[in-house]
């Protein structure tokens, strides 16, 4: 239900710069093995995004997207295995470029590629939306650091 939200917002706002911030956890956190029910219909919004920015047209060319996780599972048996407690502790985060900024944004895009494996933080993240909307990074930043930038931890 909340990605068929999410797309209905994009189709009543077209042509507009829009930003969601949509949590899809609903039994989730009760039950973890339900997250596999959403697989489907967000790899289908996935494809979306992608052949919409692929064409350069569509509610959904030009879309930056992140998708993260909060933590990774916290009952159930899959906590009690090596990759559980990794995951427990270790959030997720991926981040899709859409192909017009990727071009514009090369160095960039390849610092934030390089960050891949070094520690950051929700703050970074807001540091790096800053700077995406901004186009430049700001400096002022006292908790984090754009991921377009080289980070230091």
């Amino acid at each position: 239900i909340l990605l068929e939200s999410l797309r209905e917002f994009f189709y009543a706002n077209p042509n507009r710069p829009r930003f969601s911030f949509t949590f899809i956890s609903e039994g989730i956190h009760e039950i973890p093995k339900m997250a596999a029910l959403a697989d489907d219909d967000l790899l289908e919004l996935l494809n979306e995004i992608d052949n919409d920015d692929a064409r350069g047209q569509g509610e959904f060319a030009n879309t930056f997207l992140v998708l993260f996780s909060d933590h990774g599972s916290r009952i159930g048996e899959a906590r009690l295995s090596v990759q559980g407690r990794l995951e427990e502790r270790l959030p997720m985060m991926g981040i899709l470029f859409p192909r017009q900024l990727a071009r514009d944004w090369a160095p960039a895009l390849a610092t934030m590629r390089s960050n891949a494996h070094r520690l950051c933080s929700p703050f970074d993240l807001h540091a790096t939306l800053k700077h995406l909307l901004y186009d430049s990074p700001n400096r002022d930043h006292r908790r984090g650091q754009s991921l377009f930038t080289p980070l230091t931890r």
